[in-house]
């Protein structure tokens, strides 16, 4: 089999990149052949990128036209809508000439809602074609895109994908109300959780820090997030701030400073808390040095607002790290609800994620059960398994009944009332 995966930009370090690569390695280990495919303006070529190749995919050859006409044709002064239309029709053309050039069997389509509008305007039937969205239909309060529920609705009334890849059960059961209201069979749904790539992030015993008897070392608790509102990292500082009356701790975060004026409330909120020293913002980080912080850390938290998988407890789960999440998240509490060492903290209060992580910090854990726990569930082997298995299914039943669409709410399909405070 021949897999391509589309996904908004597979040679910049993203989740695309971090989800794509592991389960390409996956499937090659199965005997598939794996590619990525791109598009770009005006010039052919094709990359290497963690043992994969990407084939990029130039839009003038689609339109007959030299790299200037298209740019003209491109340009500010033409009108934006059309522009826009011209350009979807243009990657969707370029999409079908890859996956024709490169002889796919399955195209897989990853989690980027303006791939997946471009490729809405055109039926691959030649490809069994995977949908997988990462979060899909979650309210734009709580993270979704701003146009989540337009797209939603297209996705439902075109229901012509093969597969419909759902990253946690209470994902798919939302997905499943919808397609059984539509009248559309359910078999196409799949629960498959995003891999992580297990051969970085893994227990080692040798990576573990030092700890002399009779001699307490410093707690650490690593947040590996971006820096900006919707992380709500002043949480995570405030349950630091209680902790420190009772245990010598500190709170580093790890990601990439995306808000400058957030970032400098919260150097504020340290400051007033009296953890100048004992809160850290590191920046973005490169990979080998995050997978260090998971094993030298305690534990890791996530306090977000929003979260629509966690793609990083997981990671700090395959380092043997345990995870303090969010339990007001669903797919986040999914994911810890049976962790070993691990705890949910049900409400955004102070108090009650502190006692969550306190309560973790009081036992020592068991890192490698908790690394093997989630290369169970989680790993780019597991993941790449199911995979194969459903897709041998598709290919032998491939066929998809479309009904009329039902008069459904499109304002969200996540209807599980907790408050947004």
């Amino acid at each position: 089999m021949r897999i391509g995966f589309v996904t908004g930009d597979l040679l910049q370090i993203g989740s695309g990149q971090m989800m794509v690569l592991p389960l390409a390695r996956a499937l090659r280990a199965q005997g598939w052949e794996t590619f990525g495919i791109e598009v770009s303006r005006f010039t052919p070529t094709t990359k290497r990128i963690g043992g994969l190749t990407v084939w990029v995919e130039p839009l003038a050859l689609n339109m007959g036209c030299s790299a200037r006409q298209l740019q003209a044709l491109l340009a500010d002064g033409f009108r934006s809508q059309v522009r826009a239309n011209l350009y979807d029709a243009l990657v969707s053309q370029s999409i079908g000439r890859a996956a024709k050039t490169l002889e796919l069997d399955v195209i897989y389509v990853l989690h980027n809602t303006n791939i997946f509008r471009v490729l809405l305007q055109r039926k691959l039937l030649d490809q069994i074609v995977v949908a997988n969205f990462v979060g899909f239909g979650i309210d734009r309060q709580r993270g979704g895109a701003s146009d989540t529920f337009p797209l939603q609705s297209l996705l439902f009334s075109r229901p012509d994908w093969d597969l419909h890849i759902a990253a946690t059960m209470f994902e798919r059961e939302q997905y499943r109300n919808v397609y059984e209201r539509l009248g559309t069979g359910t078999g196409k749904l799949l629960h498959l959780p995003h891999p992580y790539d297990e051969q970085v992030y893994q227990f080692a015993p040798e990576a573990m820090p030092d700890k002399p008897r009779n001699v307490k070392r410093r707690a650490t608790l690593l947040y590996p997030v971006n820096v900006y509102p919707r992380k709500n990292v002043e949480l995570a500082i405030e349950v630091t701030a209680q902790l420190a009356n009772a245990m010598d701790v500190e709170l580093v975060v790890s990601g990439r400073i995306m808000d400058k004026a957030y970032h400098r409330r919260l150097e504020q909120l340290s400051m007033s808390r009296g953890l100048s020293e004992r809160v850290r913002f590191l920046g973005g980080v490169p990979q080998d040095q995050l997978v260090e912080l998971y094993h030298q850390a305690s534990a890791t938290i996530f306090t977000s607002h929003q979260e629509t998988f966690g793609l990083g407890i997981i990671e700090s789960l395959g380092c043997g790290t345990p995870v303090i999440g969010p339990g007001w998240i669903i797919p986040c509490r999914e994911i810890l609800e049976h962790v070993p060492y691990s705890a949910v903290a049900m409400t955004k209060d102070v108090d009650t994620f502190t006692q969550a992580v306190a309560k973790v910090l009081a036992v020592e854990p068991n890192r490698g059960e908790i690394g093997e726990f989630a290369k169970k569930h989680y790993s780019s082997v597991a993941v790449a398994k199911q995979f194969v298995t459903a897709v041998q299914h598709v290919g032998s039943e491939r066929k998809v009944r479309v009904d009329a669409l039902a008069e459904i709410d499109w304002r969200g399909l996540y209807q599980d009332k907790l408050s947004l405070s």
